[in-house]
């Protein structure tokens, strides 16, 4: 059976590939998937490089290396390509609680996620060809310029400085935005598609009005400025979902046979010689037999923010008394997992208004004539999990600091507010039911959801193993609001909310804010909009913005956090790098999935010219030959 059909396969894929050539419409996404799908391990098999994971960051790798077709490239996923209906923006949060996604629980505790069930956060990420960006939100932000200005200094290093990086992201980028946008800060060549969302409600024109207001202006985000509003830049094609795969494999899969994807694998180990500590490959089960995969030039570890450390320490490479705890031998002492970051995002608002403000068609629920509308690339599903409208205030106690602190995300909202919506409380790990308002609210009256994120919290976190069995789960603690510092930024929000609220607009349509009870939070012990009412919430109800970052940090040797150095290669292991979220040393003005593009381009930069003159990067130094890849010395023709 499956002889004669790769044979029909290898027929399909030659008819597709020499007559339609890449654009082989409607067939050509079915070929692709049927040729990922169709190919199994061949054991030991010897690669030029083996890429761990089916992350952004991965894709990007898995792209621009088999461009050289004398390079064998092995991506292993640990998931499956996702069906269509995941490319329905709209359905992003039944996505994060779908088939394609997994999760950890953040252990109990008294400051944070108190509203969840037994108190613990859901740090949910994707399992599939290309991971979270089957799952996210989909917002497109690179970040602010003071980001990479203080991800050069933490680093040492130029390369990742803003001038160096937002080449990379114009050059990843096509762009098709209709609003305000700053065209020289975007690219309009690239692969992966980047637009405003084609449907404006008129909640977002109200939401427009009230930041108009008060004095913010309409702006670019990505580009000159980034306090003000905006509608959000997604990672849209005509209203699909553009992810990692569709952007950056699907076109290519017919096309480099140097390129090998097998799906549905668990890494389980990576492979270093003894003597020289060099990664030749890993270990991995598929269909519940164990392969290997050696590489003769690199092992590229990019299975995103939590898996990537994990994979490390299973492998003996982290802090030693953690891994001898786990009966592990440690090969290098390194701080992995050490520095673990998410930024929170408090949910607790729902700002209520007259429906009769509102049109009566956009108040009618959806139906068959918004998919109609979705297949021509248009209408309400196309909004990423319901977010139209981003904001960035700038809250700093540092008052020269340019960059935001703070990011307000308006959702369409609906009928019902969100602590009456069993998916979004599934997603967040509420019990229905758990928060408390009042009932009588619901009639007659629209709910605006409002969520809150705070970009750079003082707050830190860890990642640990629970055991040295590959299949557990991690013992992972982001350690949300840990700092009191965090509570009170988000309370500045909140009073910046309030603002908004009293526009004219929002005051005819009787703007005001729902009244809600966590457990935690009982309406007899809290006076409803005192600083302590929303203390208690802040710690009640903010959830992840799963954005995980940091536990492999990027970094210089003297820096006591740093796991790999500003190439990417880790400390202490020849051949091994870490290519994804994970190296992220400091907090971005935003969600980090453009970064995570942007990461995978310039380690595929730093790897074609690290084979393109092997010879060429050796030097002596006192006698010795070193490796000028494997040092970590500014090298000012860095790819850029």
């Amino acid at each position: 059976m499956r002889t004669g059909r790769m044979f029909w396969l290898f027929v399909w894929s030659f008819i597709a590939a020499s007559v339609l050539g890449q654009d082989a419409s409607p067939y050509g996404d079915i070929l692709a998937r049927l040729a990922i799908e169709s190919k199994i391990p061949i054991a030991d098999k010897e690669y030029d490089f083996v890429i761990v994971g089916g992350s952004a960051s991965a894709s990007v790798l898995a792209n621009k290396l088999s461009e050289n077709p004398e390079w064998s490239i092995l991506l292993l996923a640990n998931g499956k390509i996702v069906e269509s209906s995941e490319d329905v923006p709209r359905n992003g949060i039944l996505s994060s609680n779908g088939q394609f996604a997994a999760y950890e629980f953040s252990p109990p505790n008294d400051y944070s996620c108190q509203a969840m069930i037994n108190k613990q956060c859901k740090l949910i990420r994707g399992v599939s060809l290309g991971e979270d960006s089957n799952i996210d939100n989909m917002i497109y932000s690179v970040g602010n310029k003071d980001d990479y200005d203080r991800w050069k200094w933490a680093v040492d290093s130029k390369s990742w400085g803003y001038e160096r990086v937002l080449p990379c992201f114009r050059e990843l980028e096509r762009a098709n935005l209709t609003e305000v946008f700053d065209e020289s800060y975007h690219g309009y060549e690239g692969q992966l598609h980047v637009s405003h969302v084609p449907y404006a409600s008129p909640v977002r024109e109200l939401c427009f009005a009230a930041n108009a207001d008060v004095g913010y202006s309409k702006i670019d985000y990505n580009g000159e400025s980034q306090i003000g509003f905006s509608p959000v830049q997604a990672m849209l094609n005509e209203g699909r979902r553009d992810s990692a795969y569709h952007a950056f494999l699907e076109p290519i899969a017919l096309s480099r046979p140097n390129l090998d994807i097998i799906l549905s694998t668990s890494v389980s180990k990576i492979i270093t010689e003894h003597e020289s500590n060099r990664a030749v490959g890993v270990k991995y089960i598929y269909r519940g037999q164990e392969y290997v995969a050696k590489a003769s030039k690199e092992v590229l570890l990019a299975a995103g923010g939590m898996i990537s450390p994990k994979l490390l320490l299973l492998s003996g490479i982290g802090p030693r008394k953690h891994l001898k705890k786990m009966g592990i031998k440690c090969r290098v002492d390194l701080p992995v997992g050490k520095n673990f970051i998410d930024q929170p995002v408090f949910t607790g608002i729902s700002i209520v208004v007259n429906a009769s403000c509102l049109p009566e068609a956009f108040l009618e629920p959806l139906s068959s004539c918004d998919f109609d509308d979705y297949k021509r690339g248009q209408g309400r599903l196309t909004i990423p999990f319901g977010y139209e409208t981003i904001v960035f205030s700038n809250h700093h106690r540092d008052k020269k600091r340019e960059c935001p602190s703070l990011a307000f995300l308006q959702g369409v909202g609906g009928l019902k507010p969100v602590f009456d919506n069993a998916q979004k409380l599934k997603m967040y790990n509420i019990a229905p039911g758990s928060v408390q308002f009042d009932p009588e609210i619901l009639e007659g009256n629209y709910f605006i959801d409002m969520s809150l994120m705070l970009l750079h919290p003082e707050s830190r976190g860890y990642l640990k193993l629970k055991s040295a069995d590959y299949l557990d789960k991690l013992l992972v603690d982001p350690r949300y609001l840990n700092e009191d510092e965090d509570v009170e930024h988000l309370l500045h929000g909140i009073k910046e909310i309030k603002r908004k609220m009293k526009s004219p607009l929002m005051s005819q349509c009787d703007a005001r804010l729902l009244p809600v009870y966590p457990p935690d939070c009982p309406k007899e012990n809290f006076e409803f909009d005192s600083k302590d009412y929303w203390r208690c919430l802040i710690r009640s109800l903010s959830v992840p913005a799963r954005n995980f970052f940091g536990a492999c940090r990027m970094g210089p040797k003297e820096d006591p956090k740093a796991v790999v150095n500003r190439k990417l290669k880790v400390y202490g292991v020849r051949q091994l790098r870490v290519v994804d979220e994970s190296v992220i040393p400091v907090s971005l003005s935003g969600f980090n999935y453009a970064a995570r593009y942007m990461i995978g381009l310039k380690a595929s930069g730093f790897i074609k010219k690290r084979y393109a003159n092997p010879e060429g990067n050796k030097r002596t130094v006192q006698g010795e030959i070193v490796d000028e890849d494997d040092d970590d010395e500014e090298d000012a023709a860095d790819f850029s």
